[in-house]
């Protein structure tokens, strides 16, 4: 499933068979158009992930209270600031069992050196769904960044169960390449997530997980390893 442009609608697309290499097709013609839940009421769906085994849903985007900004960096992208957890979706059960306001700052008219600058803009970029947590990445500092404007990469987890926060993961300077030209006492730069779904997640068989980041910055895509303190 994915958003259709920025509206409250969804759009599912189901196969149609596999091509002659045993590629999977879609087409305009066997889709399903299905409108976004009145709770919260969805101005703008973003993100769309379905976690078939649970029958959950997870959206994120935009509401009257949280809406898009307007402006060089007002999107950019953004995953949007309200994530909504569907449980017995297929059911048509659309009242979330949580939704989480995710930490979001616009700052269009901000500048580094004289240029407006991306890196002073908070927003959660992409999120995925794997085992028992939820993962979201922001693009630039991120809500446990310091106040040095620099881009973070940061990864928060939640709790899928009742979207509780667990922590979040900050990268080294290590995989950060040099710092900006436009200003080199800044820290090095990691993190420049300019994809859709820049994030992706998986549980292991032996409870570990795999945090997946593309990051645009020298061309590179790095990863977390995380086990959790309750793995013996």
């Amino acid at each position: 499933m994915k958003p259709l442009g920025p509206k409250n609608r969804i759009i599912r697309y189901l196969p149609r068979g596999l091509d002659v290499h045993g590629n999977p097709r879609y087409g305009s013609d066997s889709k399903q158009i299905i409108q976004a839940p009145e709770n919260p009421k969805w101005s703008d769906v973003q993100r769309t992930i379905y976690d078939a085994a649970t029958d959950t849903m997870y959206l994120s985007g935009y509401t009257p209270e949280h809406p898009a900004k307007e402006g060089k960096f007002g999107m950019n992208r953004s995953m949007g600031p309200v994530l909504a957890c569907y449980r017995g979706w297929s059911t048509n059960q659309l009242t979330p069992d949580w939704i989480v306001v995710l930490k979001h700052v616009y700052n269009n008219d901000s500048t580094v050196a004289g240029v407006v600058a991306f890196e002073t803009q908070l927003q959660p970029r992409s999120f995925d769904v794997a085992g028992d947590y939820l993962f979201v990445v922001y693009e630039s500092f991120g809500p446990a960044g310091t106040s040095v404007v620099e881009s973070r990469g940061e990864v928060d987890v939640y709790r899928v169960s009742d979207g509780s926060a667990v922590g979040h993961f900050l990268p080294t300077t290590a995989i950060g390449g040099p710092p900006p030209t436009h200003n080199r006492s800044r820290p090095t730069i990691v993190g420049a997530v300019d994809v859709v779904q820049g994030l992706r997640a998986f549980k292991r068989s032996n409870g570990e997980y795999l945090v997946f980041v593309e990051d645009d910055k020298w061309a590179k895509v790095f990863f977390y390893h995380w086990r959790p303190v309750a793995i013996p």
